[in-house]
């Protein structure tokens, strides 16, 4: 039996990553389940332009226009994707920002000797004759991947390499970042740009800030610059910064550097600060004040830490921007709060002085919890709080899960077949314009269509030309009906909601499902609602932004 009915080709990828000009890349596959790395004494290797598809191999170092190449088991992989072999940028001719086709076959053992010592790199590789006298001994070429070397490249922080110190003062609390390509001596413009970034800050061994990974806007003017808002409040010191990066052509590497933290860059600007549980609406106000001499132009930032973190990681929460004005009042409500977890909130004032933008941090020292009543859907500044009735039925984690039985065994067998795990439960409640008192949903001028609208209702229901009649919050089919209608857009607008309570804590819900049942027993003036509440992404201050519930 001829040896191609036994030796299979590798199992290679349609691409692999890219490579900086001038180093080597690895080209990684698998053998098939058939062979063994036994079975195989090398690799044929051809590679040509995909363009031209014409070969590019060096034909002194390779007249026939094929290189053998030994197979290499990386051990660091525990998949069967574990073999390579190494492309040397002397192997041929090769531009950055062009890809190449590479075809792999193997040479299966009981192949003639080779007339030449293939694996030395300074042998020229003239194997013609070999190759046409041992064909029964080769597999079929592998499908075509795709290589690709990039120009070298490095990442700056604040404008400096990581290779230089970089500061920031205590309270700057971002980092903005820029990947540049060079040839060596300049920077250049090249069709690689940054796809993925993490950024990571430590004190020792201990990590302080891990961002996870973030991808880049491809949208904007520079794909390569990128932001992160730190949120852990440094103290003054020196850390281990690291940067992990990935480019559009999976070229990937990481990069130390030093980061010193100094203290506040500017001064107190006159804020004062202060935040109160309001327990009745499931909310806390912060209150910002300044009354100074002097006018302020910038803006402050209302930041917020939990016990979750040990009050270590400080989120933006809110920002104002403040335009030449010397007396500044103004309140902001936090309607985001998980019931029985602890809060501190802390101001940060942020101006430009001298041309150069200074920050200044201050804390409310003061710690604060709410433990709360109702239930509540929220979007932004609107609060829809179920303080009737509200009920969960019942508590739900979905997970995707098929059961298999088979002849082999009496028990099946439980596999779950993807990452599936989001809540799922049934809420209700009752509908009543009177769950709205402190009109955080809607307020009733703006139901009536302005205050001469809903004044001249008063005036109506305070009396009639024939007899006397008026409405109270008992009777005011009325307003129960417009404030109804309004619930009821809200609950089927198909936005995510914030919902809250003091049993189930905070979740990011879509609801579905939603019905509504007249109550007979008040002549139908009040209405229940039922839903499912879906959660449809993670519990984050991040997540609270994307999905409108700060603005």
């Amino acid at each position: 039996m001829s040896a191609t009915l036994n030796i299979y080709p590798p199992v290679i990828d349609t691409y692999m990553p890219a490579q900086i000009t001038g180093e080597s890349l690895r080209v990684y596959f698998s053998i098939s389940d058939y062979n063994d790395i036994d079975d195989i004494i090398n690799a044929q290797v051809t590679i040509s332009d995909q363009e031209s598809n014409l070969s590019v191999l060096d034909r002194t170092k390779y007249p026939s226009q094929i290189m053998l190449k030994a197979i290499t088991e990386d051990t660091s992989i525990q998949n069967d994707n574990k073999y390579y072999i190494t492309i040397e940028a002397t192997d041929g001719t090769f531009d950055i920002d062009k890809f190449y086709k590479v075809q792999i076959r193997f040479t299966a053992e009981g192949a003639g000797t080779i007339p030449i010592d293939w694996e030395d790199p300074t042998v020229p590789q003239a194997i013609d004759s070999w190759l046409a006298a041992n064909l029964d001994f080769f597999s079929e070429w592998s499908r075509v991947t795709l290589i690709k070397w990039i120009a070298e490249n490095y990442i700056t922080i604040e404008g400096k390499e990581l290779s230089e110190t970089i500061s920031i003062s205590k309270s700057q609390l971002e980092l903005t970042g820029v990947l540049k390509f060079t040839d060596g001596t300049s920077d250049i413009s090249t069709k690689e740009y940054l796809n993925s970034y993490r950024i990571e800050i430590k004190s020792g061994n201990t990590t302080l800030v891990d961002s996870g990974l973030l991808y880049t806007d491809k949208q904007s003017n520079n794909p390569n610059e990128f932001w992160y808002k730190l949120k852990y409040i440094l103290d003054a010191g020196s850390y281990t910064l690291t940067v992990s990066y990935q480019t559009n052509s999976l070229y990937e590497t990481s990069v130390n550097g030093t980061l010193t933290i100094t203290g506040d860059s500017g001064v107190d600007q006159g804020f004062t600060f202060s935040a109160k549980e309001n327990q009745e609406e499931g909310q806390i106000t912060t209150r910002i004040s300044r009354s100074a001499q002097t006018a302020f132009t910038g803006k402050v930032i209302i930041k917020r830490s939990s016990d979750d973190t040990n009050f270590t990681i400080w989120e933006d929460m809110h920002t104002i921007s403040i335009n030449a004005q010397t007396s500044v009042t103004y309140d902001w409500i936090d309607n985001t709060v998980e019931s029985g977890r602890l809060y501190k909130y802390a101001l940060l004032e942020s101006y430009t002085s001298s041309g150069t933008e200074k920050t200044y941090l201050k804390e409310y020292n003061k710690i604060l919890m709410l433990v709360l009543e109702d239930m509540y859907l929220t979007i932004a500044n609107k609060q829809l709080k179920i303080e009737f009735n509200p009920q969960v039925s019942s508590f739900k984690q979905v997970v995707n899960e098929g059961k298999v039985e088979t002849i082999g065994s009496p028990y099946p067998y439980i596999r779950r077949n993807a990452a599936i795990n989001y809540a799922q439960f049934p809420i209700s409640g009752l509908i009543s314009c009177q769950m709205d008192e402190n009109e955080n949903f809607i307020s009733k001028e703006d139901l009536y269509g302005g205050r001469d609208n809903l004044r001249k209702y008063e005036q109506f229901n305070s009396y009639s030309v024939n007899e006397p009649f008026e409405t109270t919050t008992n009777n005011d089919f009325v307003y129960e009906k417009k404030f109804r209608d309004e619930v009821i857009k809200y609950l089927m607008d198909g936005k995510t909601k914030l919902f809250r309570s003091p049993t189930e804590g905070n979740y990011l819900v879509r609801l579905t499902d939603v019905s509504f049942s007249p109550n007979q027993q008040l002549g139908r003036m009040i209405w229940t609602f039922s839903a499912t509440a879906n959660e449809i992404a993670a519990n984050t201050v991040d997540n609270y932004y994307k999905y409108k519930i700060l603005e």
